[in-house]
């Protein structure tokens, strides 16, 4: 049983660059024992934020957290305009990024972070809210979501056509039917795969046809514009689209009327169009597999759909919402508790086909282990590996602990031992196996103030 401790937060505001309000720093709680602050961002607002079991004396940011394998003054990061570094302060656990242990490190968005049982993954941007966590069908709170929220709010009520652009497995017709919901269109969404579609129906597909038009038409069909007509044509992998059907899909963008195969006459749509791809089309148009014109057309507006690797916080709750669609009724798979050791595998993972690899995770871990008690890192599953913990840091190295000296620090990773020692020269001195006078030759060398260590 972890004891509650509460958790504290005071902030000190600095100067930001224009538009801080979308870079500030922040860590997200991604998992700890102390289930109330999981989901939660602590935002990095202060030149130094303190992180334990309890906060430590001073007026920087506290971030004091219920997890009784974190020391009472576990690590500390330096926070400054453009960067963000974390220092080990000599805690019982150690402290880990990137499943490495170090015992100091630069931060980068994304980093994750581990102090005993509780994960941090460090965010640059402002999150959604938690009652937002859902909005537009879309699971998650991080800043790359939440932006993405706010494009798609903003672009949905107009009639601009809307490229979609993203790897694999990232959501994009997801995201094309969150604008035709948020358009208020009265027409229906209808989504075309141009992968799937074979080059003698492509225009049968989109246009429609009359009976007897050719060979099997043995009745009038409308096509996928008339279909639309009101609402929002979704025209999904838009780059495998053959070349010849090409100039006849300008036509019907420029003109707004559709011609059905074996028709004499033309009809009027009114048609959003919103296409998505996976493949670079300027590089496609400017090798001549695409055409630059149609590519004009298509591009009224650019909506990117972030990798799981740029959302790394959301994929604790991405799990646990795709389990609870899998879970067969009457499992207790929902509402399991996700181990650290878990959920920092999760975080840590590749994730190459990225949301859609995630929730097949999910059903077979389902499937597999449907009456374990809890998520496990043991579980029988190849995607997930357990992190590399137990290496020492190439900082760490360099700097001489553990392993002896192998040469002068850093300027990071001076910094980063000060910020461990709170400025204690002399531990320092210590730790790379030098004397004081040396530490203080290297600050000097560095453009490190004195004052930063005692």
């Amino acid at each position: 049983m972890v004891k509650r401790l509460g958790t504290t937060v005071r902030s000190e505001p600095v100067p930001l660059e224009a538009g801080a309000a979308q870079k500030r720093w922040g860590a997200f709680v991604a998992q700890s024992p102390d289930a109330s602050v999981v989901g939660r961002a602590f935002p990095l607002l202060s030149r130094e934020a303190h992180i334990g079991r309890e906060p430590a004396p001073g007026p920087h940011v506290r971030i004091a957290l219920a997890d009784d394998r974190m020391s009472r003054l576990h690590a500390s990061v330096l926070v400054d305009v453009g960067s963000a570094r974390i220092a080990d302060c000599n805690s019982s656990n150690g402290l880990f990024v990137d499943g490495r242990r170090v015992s100091g490190a630069v931060l980068a968005p994304g980093s994750v972070v581990r102090l005993g049982d509780t994960l941090l993954v460090i965010q640059r941007g402002e999150g959604a809210p938690a009652d937002d966590d859902h909005a537009l069908e879309m699971v998650g709170r991080s800043p790359a979501v939440a932006a993405l929220r706010a494009l798609i709010r903003v672009v949905a009520p107009s009639t601009i056509a809307a490229l979609i652009i993203g790897e694999t497995g990232t959501g994009k017709e997801l995201v094309a039917r969150a604008l035709h919901s948020e358009s208020h269109r009265p027409g229906r969404f209808v989504p075309v795969n141009c992968a799937a579609l074979p080059a003698p129906l492509v225009e049968s597909t989109l246009f429609g046809h009359r009976k007897g038009a050719f060979t099997g038409a043995t009745s009038d069909q409308d096509g996928a514009f008339t279909q639309a007509d009101g609402g929002t044509l979704f025209l999904d992998e838009i780059g495998e689209l053959t070349l010849e059907s090409q100039p006849k899909l300008l036509r019907v963008l420029e003109d707004g009327e559709v011609t059905p195969v074996g028709a004499g006459r033309a009809s009027r749509v009114d048609v959003r169009i919103v296409t998505a791809t996976n493949r670079p089309l300027q590089e496609a148009a400017a090798a001549g597999r695409f055409r630059e014109d149609l590519l004009a057309r298509l591009s009224g507006v650019h909506i990117a759909t972030p990798a799981l690797r740029e959302r790394r916080e959301d994929i604790p709750q991405l799990f646990q919402f795709f389990a609870q669609q899998a879970a067969r009724p009457g499992s207790a798979a929902a509402d399991r508790a996700m181990s650290a050791d878990f959920v920092e595998a999760l975080l840590l993972a590749a994730w190459p086909q990225n949301v859609r690899e995630l929730a097949k995770l999910a059903q077979r871990l389902c499937l597999l282990a449907a009456d374990a008690p809890g998520w496990e890192l043991a579980m029988p599953d190849e995607a997930l590996s357990r992190p590399v913990t137990h290496r020492a840091s190439e900082d760490d190295a360099r700097a001489g602990v553990g392993e002896g000296n192998r040469g002068p620090p850093t300027r990071d990773e001076l910094l980063a031992l000060l910020a461990r020692f709170q400025g204690n020269v002399s531990l320092v001195a210590n730790v790379v196996k030098r004397n004081r006078k040396q530490v203080y030759r290297w600050m000097d060398d560095l453009g490190i103030d004195r004052g930063t260590g005692r």
